[in-house]
């Protein structure tokens, strides 16, 4: 049987091969497998869960996309697989390339991982702690695409122009079809009107009308432009079709369809395709009905591709308030922008003629007056314009003064890490050139991922998204993944994936990892600009513990400063006196942090010369006793001014309320402020609260960004640089924010500050219970909790602990209800201890936990959730360890509980049998004395059984907390 990489992750080593066909890579490490093609592209072609034997990719994508300078760019991949509901390896041959797409030049492996930022390690952490990961990194190496099927080339560059038709007056080369004439064979008074430069098309909803001429022998290319106007069909909107012998080729737009489906529909001898264009949208996410498009398509070799550009001169619809007439129907060629609509195989077969107007859905005149539009109040009767048509020969190299590839260069970047079965992924964009280029969008990973769930009509279950954890740089907004990452991945339906069991083809199944606002970073000549990481964790249970330890590891891994967990006191005075005083207190009593706490009156934001000196002095003080110290400082959920706040965008409001821009004069003197101060004070460690929450800004008056689209980025940008510049130098970072991997220690556990207003008995059920509920993706020392040891929102005397020494028995179960679960709490007040009584069990209880500190810190197993009504449980688990396991017991009743638990032990490593001690963090270190008789022979041997369970007899009395040890058994 193979070792559970959650308990041994030693034999799981990354690796990567090329196949001796040297058209394959191989990246693997025991437990997932990547198989990348490199011809005649590089694509992705296989992704398997080697723990399950699952296959998770169904289907082949680019490895990234790239929106540069407003054109759409794949990034590798391959096309002309026949079926997304699986990948077939025999088609794998017959996969062809994209020929728009950036190309595969090389690839370079890396026997170990760079670190993607400083980690300067200062303060205890999980043992055996390595940085950088263990692993491999893949680089694959891209260049610009031949500007032979470049979307961007205009249609006459490599080309002459054959024919034109301005459709000035009716005498032309075109013949009319429409559905009767077609059926009688006579000729049918054509539904059309010249306009000034262009042909109007007027009828009925659903029908056909077209114009059809043949195509030059030597053509290799057709455009025409397409106003809309006041249509609202969808399948027979106004387009462009091709007729072949074997059937016709058609493209249409679809302004009936507002945001369903899709802008623009292929079909293609029966086969249907639909695209959206965002920049092509209204505020409705239909097609934007007030601009013309010219639609082109072009073929040669064994391709034929449809492109599209949007005209921003008004249309002749009726929404436009420009008089048709003063309308110029043309822009330069040169001048339109192109957006890949779709690539298909051509069969190499010249096609025979060329048709404009409305259609049917296999490109014929055949009339479908019951259905069109999805708004019934629409007219009945349409219109559509025609602009412009014309024909241009083949491809003719000779035409063109350069053809070399694009100077622009994509490196796809790929971490697989040793005994984690997860990869982590990236792009890089180098601009050789003399120009700076404009990155407006990009993915950096897209993934064909099998379905969760398949379900036939409106999506319920069928919501949920593959069993894949995703994880990005760019998480703000959320102390939980899933929320904090909302803008930086999601799981869309796969507008490939025809043949899904969803009625509506909305199942999500396919993963973008990539920004939902911008970036739109400029790259100045000369430079290279980076996107943010994204990690796939493969997941090989369904089961809520297993999967969170899994999530828990891959954060060992990626970000292990995590696992500093020093013991924190806040103050809430920042006189000299009192800061003196807590200074002392912790150094007696164990702790390791000062934090002058929100509302101490430390404000580190002045300017004043008397604000650094008083800094410089209690850093100094701290420093003598091996005390770290730092401050509290509010970013967010506060207003600065009309010029300084983020402008949102209509309807949205920030996330907090109010939020200042990260990028106005304020925010950048606010960060220079945070620099200067903590180079200089000697304070280690800040307190961000409101941390960046990710409002974008639309104003253009800021100094760091242009305007929406820059917005998020940007100021995400410059607090991740910050955050990574802490991490760095040192400094330690409690952000209720989930910042973890751009270097953020700690953030909230999870709890509801008012709860700290109830009754203290109440208090120390709802601390067990948060750190329960909220240590399934978060280890111990990712989440801090909260004692508050004066009164906090309220409650008075029955919810405070001050005095301390009164109120001893219930400090003392808030400081075991936390350490003894490896959580620290924010003790927040004038003081730790007031008499020596309370200072010997707060130095007791720290020496304990001290101890045991590595196991405490170690993951947890969820065993009974606190409810007040019977004894609740964890257990710590850590193979690594002597100390393989941890169980800590809690009573929350009144009397004395005696119970039998069943304790899992898989995660410990412990097989077969366990010595088990226990101990108890209120008696002295050296006192073995047990009150409980039934363990009096410990440390004892005690059997684990085939299913992995131990079981153990626990008295627990009233009030109280009780540990025991698991350690390997001298015979084993």
């Amino acid at each position: 049987m193979a070792q559970d990489w959650l308990v041994d992750p030693t034999p799981y080593q990354a690796k990567a091969e090329l196949l001796p066909s040297g058209r394959e890579l191989v990246l693997s490490n025991g437990l997932i497998e990547r198989r990348i093609a490199l011809a005649p592209n590089a694509a992705s072609i296989g992704f398997r869960n080697l723990i399950t034997g699952e296959t998770i990719l169904r289907g082949v994508k680019p490895e990234a996309t790239v929106e540069l300078d407003g054109l759409s760019y794949d990034v590798g991949g391959l096309q002309g697989q026949p079926n997304y509901a699986f990948l077939d390896p025999s088609w794998i041959p017959s996969l062809k390339n994209n020929p728009d797409a950036f190309q595969y030049q090389g690839y370079q492996i890396r026997p170990s991982i760079l670190p993607r930022m400083a980690w300067k390690q200062t303060r205890h952490h999980a043992p055996n702690t390595a940085w950088p990961p263990k692993g491999i990194e893949l680089v694959l190496h891209f260049a610009g695409p031949s500007k032979l099927w470049s979307h961007q080339v205009p249609s006459d560059q490599g080309r002459s122009l054959l024919t034109t038709d301005l459709f000035e007056n009716t005498k032309s080369n075109w013949k009319v079809l429409t559905d009767e004439n077609t059926r009688n064979g006579d000729s049918q008074t054509p539904l059309f009107q010249n306009a000034r430069g262009g042909l109007i098309l007027s009828g009925q909803v659903g029908r056909a009308l077209l114009l059809e001429r043949p195509v030059p022998e030597d053509a290799g290319c057709v455009e025409v432009v397409i106003d809309p106007i006041d249509d609202q069909d969808i399948s027979w909107g106004p387009g462009l079709a091709l007729v072949c012998p074997d059937g016709a080729i058609e493209v249409n737009l679809r302004p009936g369809d507002r945001g369903e489906h899709g802008h623009f529909e292929l079909r293609n001898r029966g086969a249907e395709s639909l695209a959206k264009i965002p920049p092509f949208a209204a505020q409705d996410n239909g097609i934007e009905r007030t601009c013309r498009y010219a639609l082109r398509v072009r073929w040669q070799d064994d391709q034929m591709i449809w492109d599209v550009a949007q005209l921003k001169q008004p249309s002749n619809s009726p929404v436009d308030n420009t008089p048709s007439e003063s309308v110029d129907p043309q822009r330069p060629a040169e001048q339109r922008v192109y957006h890949k609509l779709f690539q298909i195989p051509w069969n190499g077969i010249h096609p025979t003629a060329v048709r404009i107007g409305k259609s049917d859905r296999s490109g014929n005149p055949k009339d479908n007056l019951q259905t069109a539009t999805q708004d019934p109040a629409a007219p009945k009767q349409t219109q559509c314009g025609f602009y412009d048509f014309r024909v241009y020969s083949k491809w003719d190299k000779g035409l063109v003064k350069d053809d070399a590839q694009s100077p622009l260069r994509v490196d796809v970047h790929y971490e697989l890490y040793d005994g984690l079965p997860a990869y982590g992924k990236w792009i890089t964009i180098e601009n050789p050139t003399p120009s700076p280029v404009r990155v407006d969008r990009y993915c950096s990973d897209l993934l064909a991922a099998v379905e969760h769930t398949s379900e036939v009509d409106a999506l319920s279950v069928g919501l949920t998204p593959p069993n894949l954890h995703i994880e990005t740089e760019m998480a703000f907004g959320g102390m939980t993944s899933q929320g904090a990452n909302r803008r930086s991945y999601r799981w869309v339906a796969d507008p490939d994936y025809h043949t899904q069991v969803n009625y509506e083809k909305k199942t999500p199944c396919l993963l973008e990892i990539g920004p939902d606002l911008g970036p739109a970073q400029i790259i100045p000549a000369g430079q290279s600009w980076s996107s943010y990481r994204g990690w796939v964790l493969v997941q090989d249970s369904f089961d809520r513990e297993r999967s969170g330890l899994a999530v828990r590891k891959l954060f060992r891994c990626i970000a292990p400063w995590v696992t500093e967990n020093p013991l924190m006191m806040h103050l809430i005075a920042s006189d000299e006196a009192s800061v003196l005083r807590a200074i002392e207190q912790c150094h007696e009593v164990g702790f390791e942090m000062l934090i002058l706490s929100f509302g101490s009156g430390f404000n580190l934001e002045s300017q004043s010369g008397a604000m650094m000196e008083k800094a410089q002095k209690f850093a100094a003080a701290a420093k003598a006793k091996n005390i770290e110290i730092g401050s509290y400082s509010l970013l967010a959920s506060r207003s600065i001014s009309v010029n300084e706040d983020v402008v949102m965008p209509e309807g949205q409001k920030p996330t907090f309320g109010n939020s200042p821009c990260l990028e106005s004069s304020w925010g950048n003197e606010y960060f220079a402020r945070l620099y200067e101060f903590h180079r200089n004070s000697g304070f280690t460690l800040l307190e961000h609260d409101g941390s960046y929450p990710g409002d974008p800004c639309k104003s253009q008056l800021h100094p760091g960004h242009q305007g929406l689209d820059d917005s998020r980025w940007n100021q995400w940008d410059t607090i991740a640089e910050f955050y990574r510049w802490c991490r760095a130098e040192g400094l330690f970072l409690n952000v209720p924010d989930h910042y973890f991997l751009v270097g953020s220690n700690k953030t909230g556990m999870g709890y509801r500050e008012v709860n700290w207003s109830l009754p203290r008995e109440q208090q120390t059920i709802h601390t067990r219970q948060n750190i329960y509920d909220g240590t399934w993706q978060k280890t111990p020392s990712m989440g801090w909790m909260f004692v508050p040891l004066t009164e906090y929102h309220g409650g008075g005397p029955a919810a405070t602990i001050e005095p301390l020494d009164k109120n001893i028995d219930h400090y003392r179960n808030m400081i075991q209800s936390n350490l003894g679960l490896g959580v620290q709490a924010c003790y927040r007040g004038p003081r730790l201890y007031d008499t020596d009584r309370v200072k010997e069990m707060v130095k007791q209880q720290v020496r304990w936990y001290k101890q045991h500190r590595d196991i405490l810190e170690s993951d947890l197993i969820h065993g009974r959730r606190p409810d007040a009504s019977g004894l609740d449980w964890c257990l710590h688990v850590n193979p690594q360890l002597t100390t393989q396991g941890m169980l800590v017991v809690y009573n929350p009743t009144a009397g004395e509980l005696r119970e039998r638990l069943k304790i899992p032990m898989h995660y410990t490593g412990l097989r077969q049998e366990a010595l088990v001690r226990q101990s108890r963090p209120d008696a002295p270190l050296e006192d073995t004395t047990l009150d409980d008789t039934t363990l009096k022979d410990m440390p004892q041997t005690t059997p684990i059984s085939p299913q992995e369970i131990l079981e153990l007899e626990v008295l627990v009395p009233a009030y109280s907390m009780r540990s025991y040890t698991f350690e390997k058994s001298p015979s084993r």
